[in-house]
């Protein structure tokens, strides 16, 4: 049922007082980054190269979004990528929960690269588990149902100093795709004002992978 222009126009400006409001008491942060490897689910986005990248990102509450760029190459096709990500989480008792979606865009180059996904994860103490599943996708809209799923952990060796683990599986919809396993292994140094630096080992079971040792500082700051 349709409703009255002014009670449209009242909800309008009361849903803009809201956000205006969200919008004052949100915490908006800022992160670069540098890698030897852009590694994405245990596949080079960067044929072996190295990637610089940064991103925004707003909380307020459980509510979460953002943007992240890096470059995926160093040709003119496929230039870089721009991601836009949006995610609601918190806790249940001991058990942390987040859904959210991301759209990776790629907007130099003529491939037809863009797809979109929807995720969800749940974490119990060190140990987090994600599924995404992919909505939409521009190169093959016949196969845009691919599954990928991880389970990882996280435990801090001494004060700054944290060991990480993931094992992930991705089932394509395309028939034509194998279905791929990456595993990684990481160490990550926290550096205080002076960011990050992690140290990854990446595999997968693909037949033409090879095991990458990559090193990546990071830092985030606030807005």
């Amino acid at each position: 049922m349709k409703r009255p222009i002014a009670t449209m126009i009242s909800s309008a400006l009361f849903g803009s007082s809201l956000l205006l409001s969200s919008a004052a008491s949100a915490e908006f942060t800022g992160n670069v980054g540098v890698t030897s490897n852009y590694l994405w689910r245990g596949m080079t986005q960067t044929d072996n190269m190295p990637a610089v990248s940064g991103g925004l990102d707003a909380e307020m509450g459980g509510l979460s979004f953002g943007t992240w760029v890096s470059n995926v190459s160093w040709t003119d096709t496929d230039g870089y990528e721009v991601d836009f990500y949006a995610a609601y989480g918190g806790d249940i008792g001991a058990v942390s929960y987040s859904v959210g979606a991301i759209y990776y865009m790629y907007p130099v180059g003529d491939g037809e690269d863009d797809f979109t996904e929807v995720n969800a994860s749940l974490g119990f103490g060190p140990v987090t588990a994600n599924v995404a599943y992919t909505v939409s996708k521009e190169a093959d809209t016949d196969f845009e149902n691919d599954l990928y799923y991880s389970l990882g952990a996280e435990f801090e060796v001494s004060s700054g100093l944290t060991l990480s683990g993931l094992v992930g599986y991705y089932d394509f919809d395309d028939p034509s795709s194998d279905d791929q396993t990456n595993y990684q292994l990481a160490l990550a140094k926290d550096l205080g004002d002076f960011g990050g630096v992690t140290f990854a080992f990446d595999d997968t079971d693909a037949d033409d992978s090879d095991a990458l040792l990559t090193v990546s500082w990071s830092k985030s700051f606030d807005l």
